[in-house]
């Protein structure tokens, strides 16, 4: 969902960085016994996240959930006037 790394250094976020992690380190991967995958997250300077990307067991519903939490985030942030 979202851009990839290359997708926003070409629109100009030169401040584009990526952070990613192991399906080995979510409780739940590892409850379920599916540890191959990975989570990865592709956000600005001030950790605005640009793009998500996640590859394993259960992807689907792991990426609904964090649409999900990034929508809930989004709308409860207060804007300056």
């Amino acid at each position: 969902m979202g851009l990839t790394l290359e997708q926003a250094l070409k629109e100009g976020v030169r401040s584009a960085h990526i952070r990613r992690t192991s399906y080995e380190n979510l409780d739940r991967a590892v409850c379920e016994s599916e540890p191959d995958g990975f989570v990865k997250v592709v956000a600005d300077r001030r950790d605005k996240i640009l793009g998500v990307h996640i590859i394993g067991a259960g992807a689907g519903e792991a990426l609904a959930v964090f649409v999900k939490e990034v929508v809930v985030c989004r709308k409860s942030m207060a804007m300056p006037s």
